[in-house]
């Protein structure tokens, strides 16, 4: 079998490779346990204002059986405004993952979206970029042929996998040869699944095809080839501690989960610091922290600068861990002397 045969072999397993192609780009890192201290990367500080931010909407009485969990009244979600003389930016803080009970959102992240000229997402990816991607994710996932998982992993992380397929009653064939970051995805993309968590259902997913249907311009942050560089490119010890850690560590994820959302729809910044990127303080990450995070809210910071520079309103949406914290894209704006409004 060759390898993009065996890999789709995998990823048909999971019904729809666009899908599949979100977890791998926007949750490789769920587990990750380490992190560098963000202060250490940044400039130094330019003057800025910090503006008050508003409270929530007062949630409205309406029928108890017409409202779902994260009604739009009840919800704030992470959710912030900046201006220039000429432009105005909407930044919404996304989770990557979740189900239709969260839309639509409150009226004042729907109502700026839709105000909006311009959409702007992490990365640009629906059903057709999806299969264009395909032939290179794939052989990025996968081992070439006679090469197998089970020699690149060490003895534990080998075990825990063996421990695993046979609890889920998978069949050993879906990891055979896969690369262990692809792994340890395939397995936090399998336990998501079990807690009713889909990235199709995702806030990137939702506002991309609102913006399609709507006919706005649509723009990325990155390109899918730039965040699957970013995957492949971790060294082996650390994929090899990754899926380590998303076979011992799954069953905190619903716990996980619900934290972030929790603190997601509180519009709670520092909760989502506390439990996105605080729990990342082990060395082994350093280096892969870094690059997955911190280099790269510079590079959409700087995209939101240039946006700020034109005569659009654009409605960016972004993973909520590169929105909030020290170093994160709401702080580097700050820094840049632009007012940013938590709404």
């Amino acid at each position: 079998m060759s390898r993009l045969d065996y890999v789709g072999f995998v990823t048909s397993k999971l019904q729809n490779v666009a899908a599949l192609v979100w977890v791998l780009l926007l949750l490789c890192l769920s587990h990750c346990a380490g992190t560098v201290d963000p202060r250490a990367q940044l400039t130094p500080a330019q003057p800025y204002q910090r503006a008050e931010a508003r409270p929530s909407s007062p949630a409205r009485a309406e029928p108890e059986a017409a409202e779902p969990v994260a009604k739009k009244a009840e919800t704030r979600g992470l959710f912030y405004r900046t201006t220039s003389p000429t432009a105005v930016v909407y930044l919404l803080g996304s989770i990557h993952v979740g189900t239709q009970q969260l839309y639509p959102m409150r009226d004042a992240i729907e109502e700026a979206f839709s105000e909006a000229d311009l959409a702007v997402v992490e990365v640009r990816l629906d059903d057709a970029s999806a299969q264009t991607l395909a032939g290179p994710l794939l052989q990025a996932m996968a081992y070439p042929p006679g090469e197998s998982l089970d020699e690149h992993l060490t003895e534990e992380t080998r075990s825990a996998l063996s421990d695993y397929v046979a609890e889920a009653n998978l069949p050993k064939k879906m990891f055979e040869r896969l690369r262990p970051w692809a792994a340890a995805v395939l397995v936090t993309t399998l336990e998501l699944g079990k807690l009713g968590l889909s990235a199709s259902e995702g806030m990137d997913h939702y506002f991309q095809q609102r913006a399609g249907e709507a006919h706005k311009k649509i723009r990325a942050l990155e390109t899918p080839e730039e965040q699957l560089g970013l995957l492949s490119g971790i060294e082996a010890r650390v994929q090899d501690l990754m899926l380590r850690e998303s076979l011992e560590r799954r069953g905190e994820l619903e716990e996980t989960m619900d934290a972030a959302l929790s603190a997601w729809k509180r519009g709670d910044a520092q909760a989502l610091v506390d439990s996105m990127l605080a729990p990342m303080r082990v060395p082994d990450y350093l280096p892969v922290f870094e690059r997955l995070f911190l280099e790269r809210n510079r590079r959409m910071a700087t995209v939101i600068l240039n946006l700020l520079e034109g005569k659009e309103t654009a409605f960016v949406v972004v993973g909520s861990g590169h929105v909030v914290g020290r170093g994160g894209i709401v702080d580097l704006l700050r820094r840049a002397g632009y007012t940013v409004e938590q709404l």
